[in-house]
């Protein structure tokens, strides 16, 4: 990179000035600027820039304006021109117009390109703030395709430069990902742009915008009150600035009075709000106890079926335990039948040798009954300690036991069921995990 013109610079305070001062500008293919990039180094200080005819100092000043000020307010080349007509654009800056020849097809004139395919052109300026230590770099790269000029801009809070960051790339993608891999942010509209430079740079509106392109307009200065007037402040229409106050003051009193009578309606509407607040709670609580009359015959009838099952499982215990007194009593008539018939046999045949032979056997007999009830009831008492029943010592105790158990039986067959729930919920759960594995295998 070459410094474009050599400058002479007015001697700096010893106090850093504060806030954003330009450090740096630079062109590439702007104007009659071509093939390289062209660098004016300010150094954040002020600078006089000077030349002949033609040298091109309003491109410099019109680079600058492109980088600031929107393309519709942009007042290109009118320092140079007599006549206040625009004489350049965005495209002809692009193409490096530098003059017009005869054309031979009419009998008008052209414009001399430097640049007829148009290149890429980027212009770039450097800012920094030496109190704060904060740098912010704009730039816009133009270019020409089928015949219109696009563009995009950047701004990065670091310090950039065209040789280094905006000349090593084969498509305009590759250089927004090479500009947004170094932080840089890139847009496509000029507005999201201004907003953003206009916050880093702590200008809080576009009128110093607005200003500087109005300044860099004028060619000459003929009063200091005219050019205040006519360039610094807004133009009014004081009749018209009037009226609408009228128009506003009259607005305000009829709202003040809709307020005012609003503000009474609403006070005369309290009493009623408050009642209506009332009702509504009331007719809350009367849908509420509606609901639980509904449900009183439900919720008693859930209790009577309760006591009913409950009833109706003593009247099968009591049952059951009647139906074994009669099947004892039974099993002891037919005993004490067969008994009788053994001694009216005997009594009748005057057997008393075979008599006592029978009684023998049948003492055996019941001595093995009562040896195999003993071991019945001893593993009973074994059975009843594990579950924490009474041991057997009579037929009453034997039939509580025995409801209690049937009582412990329910339970662990309800356990049961729920164990066997949890056991299929777990399979499912581990299936559904076997299908996940083999997805994540996949």
């Amino acid at each position: 990179m070459q410094t474009l013109l050599p400058l002479d610079f007015i001697e700096p305070s010893h106090n850093a000035p504060a806030g954003f001062r330009l450090q740096r500008f630079e062109v590439l293919n702007w104007g009659t600027f071509d093939q390289r990039p062209w660098v004016l180094n300010l150094q954040g200080d002020i600078a006089l820039l000077t030349g002949a005819n033609g040298s091109g100092k309003s491109t410099l000043v019109d680079g600058l304006l492109t980088l600031l000020v929107p393309n519709k307010r942009r007042n290109y080349n009118q320092a140079s021109s007599s006549t206040g007509k625009k004489e350049r654009d965005e495209k002809s800056y692009i193409q490096g117009a530098y003059g017009r020849t005869r054309a031979e097809e009419s009998y008008g004139s052209k414009p001399k390109l430097l640049r007829e395919k148009a290149p890429l052109s980027v212009l770039l300026a450097y800012f920094s703030d030496r109190i704060s230590k904060q740098d912010v770099t704009l730039a816009q790269v133009l270019w020409m395709e089928d015949g219109s000029v696009r563009k995009f801009f950047v701004i990065a809070d670091v310090e950039l430069s065209i040789a280094t960051h905006f000349t090593h790339f084969a498509r305009i993608a590759d250089l927004k990902k090479q500009l947004k891999a170094i932080g840089a942010e890139t847009f496509e509209e000029f507005v999201k742009y201004s907003q953003q430079f206009r916050k880093r740079l702590g200008l809080q509106s576009e009128k110093a915008l607005d200003l500087f392109n109005q300044t860099v307009s004028i060619k000459e200065i003929g009063g200091l009150n005219d050019f205040v007037r006519n360039h610094m402040l807004e133009k009014k229409d004081v009749q018209t600035k009037i009226r609408e106050l009228q128009e506003s003051y009259e607005n305000l009193t009829i709202s003040h009075s809709a307020i005012q009578k609003a503000r009474k309606q609403l006070e005369a509407l309290l009493p009623l709000t408050e009642e209506a607040e009332k009702y509504g709670k009331l007719k809350i609580d009367v849908a509420n106890s509606q609901k639980f009359q509904s449900l009183v015959p439900a919720f008693f009838a859930s209790k009577k079926l309760k006591l009913l099952v409950h009833e109706l499982q003593a009247i099968d215990q009591q049952l059951t335990q009647t139906q074994h007194q009669r099947s004892e009593s039974d099993r002891l008539l037919t005993t004490l039948r067969q008994q009788e018939k053994d001694l009216d046999f005997a009594i009748k045949q005057d057997s008393v040798g075979q008599r006592l032979q029978d009684l023998g056997q049948e003492i055996e007999r019941c001595q093995k009954e009562v040896n195999h009830k003993k071991k019945q009831a001893e593993a009973y008492d074994r059975l009843a300690q594990r579950l924490a029943l009474a041991e057997y010592s009579d037929r009453h105790a034997f039939y509580a036991a025995r409801a209690k158990g049937e009582e412990l039986k329910q339970e662990t067959d309800a356990a049961l069921e729920t164990l066997e729930a949890q056991r299929d919920e777990q399979k499912l759960q581990y299936a559904d995990l076997q299908k996940q594995q083999i997805k994540l295998d996949e």
